[in-house]
């Protein structure tokens, strides 16, 4: 089986949607995409996201960002700065994609243009697998990026494991302390 992933950078401002229909502003990075066959088979999106558009996030748990799916180092970001964070879309709306990824400005501009794809821009239609935060280095000289993962990164990584399985694994990860992965 032929799999191969392609990534590519982006610069484009994206307005998603939350389940209350409201507006999220974000600001798309990079994606990339997981091809077996020549099929896509997955797509992640890198967002960053302003601390006050983190904070509703956070707090209204988009991207499916649920608070037990966290790993324990989720409650060292700092609310006073940007994160960014991959996000796996939904396995269901991989059909929505664009057949050439690289062509014009991606998925971004499909999902503008195609009202069926609209779909690409709900926070819902993602799954948050890691969120990553540049912070200042002990020294004060330089950063360092902090990342915590959820268990959807699990998932992810292991499509065969069951519920259950993915929930114990998660937790197995977050007791290693709260050092960045």
């Amino acid at each position: 089986m032929d799999t191969r992933t392609n990534s590519f950078a982006l610069d484009a401002a994206l307005l998603m949607r939350g389940p209350d229909g409201r507006p999220l502003p974000a600001h798309a990075v990079a994606i990339a995409y997981t091809t077996s066959e020549g099929a896509i088979v997955e797509c992640r999106l890198t967002l960053a996201l302003s601390p006050e558009v983190y904070r509703r996030v956070d707090q209204q748990e988009l991207f499916h960002l649920v608070h037990s799916a966290r790993e324990n180092g989720a409650r060292l970001i700092r609310p006073d700065r940007p994160v960014r964070m991959e996000a796996r879309l939904d396995g269901s709306l991989i059909l929505l994609l664009p057949h050439h990824p690289g062509q014009a400005d991606g998925p971004a501009g499909e999902a503008r243009a195609a009202p069926s794809a609209a779909a690409l821009l709900l926070t819902e239609s993602w799954y948050a697998l890691h969120i990553t935060q540049e912070i200042t280095a002990p020294d004060g000289e330089g950063t360092l990026r902090f990342r915590y993962s959820t268990s959807w990164a699990v998932t992810a990584a292991r499509p065969d494991l069951p519920p259950a399985a993915v929930r114990g694994a998660a937790q197995l990860d977050s007791g290693a302390g709260d050092a960045p992965s």
